[in-house]
């Protein structure tokens, strides 16, 4: 039993240096699974088929998302062929946490194109790690702030929505005026924004006219980022139907670089009203960066490009003569109440009839007299 006993370790020992112990072989493939199984990016494309005339990617692209508790989700529909091909890429920067969003690092990433009709769907695994999930064009540099180096723009540039900022599933705390609660449970980034909800929002001048620069301010948590979105008043009808179809389906038609809150809570940032903008009461909305919730005030757009002068009484003025002022709808007598009338130049209309009288008088008696010395 001992030379046996012997025996098999020596064969043991002679397969382990050969490395085909048992199992052995098995560890590479179990190791690659494991990576694959740990990838938080998924991209599930599926050709719809279908030709046709060419499109650019504004007029065929079209997006939705969907944000649950364990994923968020962007899907992309192409609905006809596109005139270049897109190159896009899925990637998720990790944020410090604990409320703060910046600086970001990079890590993980997932390329894919777009060009074919079909269905593209993005899907972002949700982890405890606090992390920002973004589809880009373009760079994706190892690190990311406001102050310092930006990824790529989004794949959707007007639509903010297709970038999410989730915070984890660590510990959360939710302050009000009265309470304060804490909860280890995995919270959505629902609640999660709630805590990073702009405030006191501001817009300065609060009436402005199309083309205006507007100042907002707020605060909010120090490291976020705040955008301010504009749209339209609800109830005027005309100003929705000048949407463009990138407006409409944004939503807004203005939007404001992001501004990053200050160590002592406070933000900035300006707003550019539209040219064509119609007179109302715009909505102008503010929300943290990859959040949805948001905080809303007014500004009102009234019509004109100046405030106009007001209108000028200097002139001569006879009493019982009408004489008209600049503004429609008010003219006036002498000691009377203005009524409506032409514009007032500035001049009174009696003063050239004289004069012409006079002339014609002294041509009439200078043609007089010149006969009279003829016949004498």
């Amino acid at each position: 039993m001992t030379k046996l006993s012997i025996a098999i370790c020596a064969v043991l020992v002679a397969l382990g240096a050969l490395g085909v112990m048992p199992g052995a072989s098995a560890a590479p493939g179990a190791a690659a699974q494991t990576e694959e199984a740990e990838s938080s990016i998924q991209i599930v494309q599926t050709p719809s088929g279908g030709g046709g005339i060419c499109l650019p990617p504004a007029l065929a692209m079209r997006q939705s998302t969907r944000s649950d508790a364990t994923t968020f989700r962007l899907t992309i529909r192409v609905t006809a062929p596109l005139c270049s091909r897109v190159n896009a890429i899925a990637v998720i920067y990790k944020m410090p946490g604990n409320g703060v969003a910046w600086p970001q690092t990079l890590l993980e990433t997932a390329p894919f194109t777009l060009r074919e009709p079909g269905v593209t769907e993005v899907i972002f695994t949700k982890t405890c790690t606090p992390v920002q999930f973004d589809v880009v064009t373009g760079a994706t540099p190892p690190v990311i702030s406001p102050t310092g180096a930006w990824h790529g723009p989004l794949l959707f540039p007007f639509d903010t929505s297709t970038s999410l900022q989730w915070f984890g599933c660590g510990p959360t705390t939710s302050t009000s005026t009265t309470t304060t609660s804490t909860s280890t449970t995995t919270t959505t980034i629902d609640d999660n924004c709630e805590n990073y909800t702009p405030a006191g929002v501001t817009v300065s001048p609060s009436t402005a006219r199309a083309g205006d620069t507007l100042t907002v301010r707020g605060t909010g948590t120090p490291g976020t980022l705040v955008q301010v979105l504009l749209r339209p008043p609800a109830q005027a009808g005309a100003a929705t139907e000048q949407l463009s179809a990138a407006e409409a389906a944004a939503g807004f038609v203005a939007l404001s670089d992001p501004a990053l809150v200050q160590p002592d809570g406070t933000w900035s940032t300006t707003l550019i009203l539209p040219s064509d903008a119609l007179p109302g009461t715009w909505i102008v909305a503010a929300n943290a960066v990859g959040c949805e919730t948001e905080v809303t005030t007014q500004v009102t757009i009234v019509a004109g490009t100046s405030v106009p002068s007001p209108p000028s009484t200097e002139g001569p003025v006879v009493a019982g003569e009408t004489v008209s002022n600049t503004v429609a709808g008010t003219s006036t007598n002498a000691g009377e109440t203005r009524s409506a009338g032409l514009a007032f130049t500035g001049t009174a209309t009696h003063l050239p009839v004289i004069g012409g009288i006079v002339m014609i008088t002294a041509g009439g008696l200078l043609l007089l007299g010149t006969r009279r010395r003829r016949t004498a």
